[in-house]
């Protein structure tokens, strides 16, 4: 039997923690090296809930920044940054653990997903979340400091009584009802549903999602 060559040795998948800045959501998850940056995106903003609906770009820690991207469109023409850098490989982007970059993601909203190349798990299949906490994102309302206002409304909706609940339902003097209230059937939501909100997904059921899509990428 031939020896194996040290590329051979070498692990094909790649660690990255994923983390929604500013709303304490995290997703670590195993991914091919050889994947695409423009389909890693489309993972990203998957994972924690997004559309895909809006613009995107990628903001990498030694200064280059790709052109914006919507998943169902093409690349924007005529627009400043690198469009490269969406062909390029995920073991390209993130050489060595501790690279890290960013993916904004509908700019009117001020979303960002930190992203940190983790150490490599030889062991663990590729398509496979090992870990998950935090809610995922909300399209519209209002980037992070809104979901951050939905979960506390939520907790606080969930620990009062009746009263406190029928609150929410109520439109204020301005004719504004609870930012809870818009997003939320208030009427109708369980405690359990709200509880699995704010928990956000497992991991197992964001490795179910993935395995769904693997024929994608």
């Amino acid at each position: 039997m031939e020896n194996k060559t040290e590329s051979d040795k070498e692990t094909k998948t790649i660690v990255l923690k994923l983390s929604l800045r500013h709303c304490r959501s995290e997703r670590v998850v195993v991914l091919p090296k050889s994947m695409k940056v423009d389909k890693f995106y489309e993972i990203v903003i998957r994972i924690f809930g997004f559309s895909g609906g809006h613009l995107g770009v990628v903001k990498c820690s030694n200064g280059r920044k790709s052109t914006s991207f919507n998943p169902y469109m093409n690349f924007e023409e005529g627009e400043f940054g690198d469009p490269e850098i969406w062909h390029e490989r995920l073991e390209n982007l993130f050489p060595v653990r501790g690279t890290k970059a960013t993916v904004e993601y509908d700019f009117g909203d001020g979303w960002e997903i930190g992203v940190t190349r983790m150490a490599d798990k030889p062991k663990e299949p590729p398509f496979a979340c090992l870990k998950s906490n935090g809610p995922n994102a909300i399209e519209d309302c209002g980037g992070p400091n809104g979901l951050l206002e939905i979960v506390e409304n939520l907790k606080d909706w969930m620990t009062g009584d009746a009263e406190r609940r029928t609150e929410y339902l109520e439109v204020d003097e301005d004719g504004l009802v609870n930012i809870l209230n818009l997003y939320f059937d208030l009427k109708s939501l369980k405690e359990e549903e709200a509880q699995k909100f704010i928990k956000g997904p497992t991991a197992e059921e964001i490795t179910a999602e993935l395995a769904n899509g693997v024929s994608l990428y």
